[in-house]
């Protein structure tokens, strides 16, 4: 059994880094990062450690994009969004592995990065395509700055929940009050001529 703070099915590894259980932290401590821009995982800052143990315990899609290159770390919670795109997006350039949405994505990125403005998106449309396909994916999303020991932002956490099946449960729904709207001005409009 996990322990307290840690997610569900997570326990602790003692002695290894990250301390956590799960199919993320396993391939953390098993790639070899020194072909990659983080860097061998002995170099990491503690800053870049702090934030994927955070990232790790949490039960909620997040993802860690780490540098000027935004290498994505991602816990298991988010791996699903990923679909065919994992394991290879593990360690990859976020840029490279949603180009689809890197147009969008990008100009907040680099917002959070020179400002350490946090950016909050609530029911966001994306058109991505994890599984070959395309498709409107919508997205609750919060982009938070991850700062060094001096204030600096070396990186973006990414917290996105998706919201797809309660948008285009709501839609009907949506579209009924509107048109009750529309013909409740249509009957005003009718009595005063």
């Amino acid at each position: 059994r996990g322990s307290p703070g840690l997610a569900d099915g997570m326990t602790e590894s003692p002695g290894a880094w990250p301390p956590q259980r799960s199919e993320m932290a396993d391939l953390i401590r098993s790639r070899d990062w020194g072909a990659t821009p983080l860097g061998a995982l002995s170099t990491w800052s503690a800053e870049l450690r702090h934030a994927v143990v955070a990232m790790l315990d949490s039960p909620y899609p997040m993802n860690v994009l780490w540098g000027d290159e935004l290498v994505q770390l991602y816990n298991d919670a988010f791996r699903p969004t990923l679909e065919r795109r994992h394991p290879a997006a593990f360690g990859q350039r976020t840029a490279e592995c949603w180009p689809e949405v890197w147009g969008f994505n990008e100009p907040i990125y680099r917002r959070v990065l020179s400002s350490g403005e946090c950016v909050s998106l609530e029911d966001q449309p994306f058109v991505i395509a994890p599984a070959g396909i395309a498709a409107t994916r919508y997205f609750t999303t919060g982009y938070t700055p991850i700062r060094r020991a001096d204030g600096s932002v070396a990186g973006v956490l990414v917290t996105s929940t998706e919201t797809t099946a309660r948008v285009l449960a709501e839609r009907p729904l949506r579209e009924a009050i509107e048109d009750a709207r529309r013909a409740e001005r249509a009957l005003a409009e009718a009595d005063r001529s």
